[in-house]
């Protein structure tokens, strides 16, 4: 992917978040038109990465994402909080924007909404958030994984493992379940382009770069689990230290690279 065709998606990432955001600021409870605002910050970043090898944007674009998200959470009643519907946690993690981690953690529904997402999916998110942002007991977290494991009934899903390795502080058994995930990662989107059931912007972007893998590494540097400098579609540039202004409103506006 060239350099050109980077800038082009750029600058209609922006566009497309300058067009969305004036309407979902006066209906901040419409999840749909908040996840795709979060999905063109979230774009923009990763094409700038790629771009420029520089990390700064696409901190600051993963940031904007999460605190739309966090935004639109505390516009909406309990009841119409979807836990597994909040992949911008990942981008507030992969940002290192913990405030607003934590924000999306404690305002998104802590029970599993049955008929609007899966039950694995929900214990996934479940047990992240109480793990790292809720202070949950861990009698309780292991309540989550079993409820978790006897889902999958036998099944191999390598984001129980990666939780089950957060769970025992199982260094080892971590970097291979992350490797799992990453490997399937990439069959999900090798499967979509052969479909050609996805968009050319989402394939060069999130196809290549994946945040949610980005999220977990940062997540668990703290406790010491994550141990390789390079993981397959988590670039060593996107792990690099970023000093970043976290603040609450500027995601209002797209102004930035473009």
């Amino acid at each position: 992917m060239t350099s050109k065709f980077l800038s082009i998606y750029q600058r209609n990432a922006t566009r497309d978040i300058a067009r969305r955001m004036p309407l979902f600021l006066k209906t901040p409870a419409d999840r749909e038109r908040a996840l795709d605002i979060c999905q063109a910050y979230r774009q923009r970043g990763i094409f700038s990465l790629f771009e420029t090898g520089v990390p700064d944007d696409l901190v600051r674009d993963l940031h904007y994402s999460a605190r739309v998200y966090a935004f639109h959470l505390g516009a909406v009643p309990d009841e119409r909080r979807i836990a597994s519907h909040s992949v911008p946690f990942f981008d507030a993690l992969a940002s290192r924007d913990l405030r607003a981690a934590e924000s999306i953690a404690r305002l998104g529904r802590n029970r599993w909404t049955d008929g609007e997402e899966f039950e694995d999916d929900y214990c996934y998110f479940r047990f992240l958030w109480g793990k790292f942002f809720l202070r949950t007991p861990p009698e309780e977290l292991e309540e989550v994984l079993g409820r978790y494991e006897k889902i999958l009934d036998g099944n191999y899903d390598p984001r129980f493992a990666i939780c089950r390795a957060i769970a025992d502080n199982d260094a080892t058994a971590f970097d291979a379940a992350l490797i799992d995930f990453l490997l399937a990662h990439e069959a999900r989107y090798k499967t979509l382009g052969e479909q050609d059931s996805i968009l050319p912007e989402e394939a060069v972007s999130e196809g290549k770069l994946c945040v949610e893998g980005l999220a977990l590494v940062n997540a668990v540097e703290p406790l010491g689990l994550s141990s390789k400098q390079d993981y397959l579609f988590i670039p060593s540039t996107a792990r690099e230290a970023v000093s970043m202004n976290y603040e609450t409103e500027r995601w209002r506006a797209p102004a930035g690279a473009a």
